[in-house]
């Protein structure tokens, strides 16, 4: 998940992405020039409003709404790399290179001990991926993630949609 997730359509139309934050609703102290209560969410990629006018096609309501389903589904979201170092520093103070595999909606844990773990996770396009995570032993210790796409998965892809 990530700011191509679509969420919906603002009130003036521009289009809701979500990003790894929280969104919150905020309504403007003054109404607009007709008394209806406006206001606007951070947490998305762009600039979003709600007004509450009678034509309006996404009210506080609405805003309320996504923003909690948003912020529900959220939890579950997390930014995998490549590697997990037990010391993510190197002997000369720098960070040690990691390459990130994305964000992803982690949507259940299949197995996980002190060492190694698998999860069934959702990217940002709705591919689902087993990822495997196997401790790592040596000077670079740590753990290594692998993704691997589910494509034979249909009605497991439906089910989780």
């Amino acid at each position: 998940m990530n700011e191509k997730t679509l969420l919906g359509i603002s009130c003036n139309g521009t289009e809701i992405y979500g990003k790894l934050d929280k969104i919150s609703v905020h309504t403007n102290s003054d109404p607009d020039c007709g008394g209806s209560s406006w206001g606007w969410l951070s947490g998305c990629s762009k600039f979003v409003c709600w007004s509450n006018r009678s034509s309006s096609r996404f009210t506080k309501k609405d805003a309320d709404e996504l923003a909690n389903k948003w912020n529900k589904r959220r939890q579950n979201m997390e930014e995998l790399f490549e590697r997990y170092y037990d010391n993510p520093v190197d002997n000369d103070g720098n960070q040690k290179p990691n390459k990130s595999l994305g964000v992803f909606e982690i949507i259940e844990t299949l197995e996980s001990d002190f060492y190694n773990s698998m999860r069934i996770a959702k990217s940002a396009d709705n591919k689902i991926y087993l990822v495997i995570e196997r401790e790592t032993s040596g000077y670079n210790g740590g753990t290594r993630l692998r993704l691997l796409e589910m494509k034979n998965v249909q009605h497991l892809t439906t089910a989780l949609t």
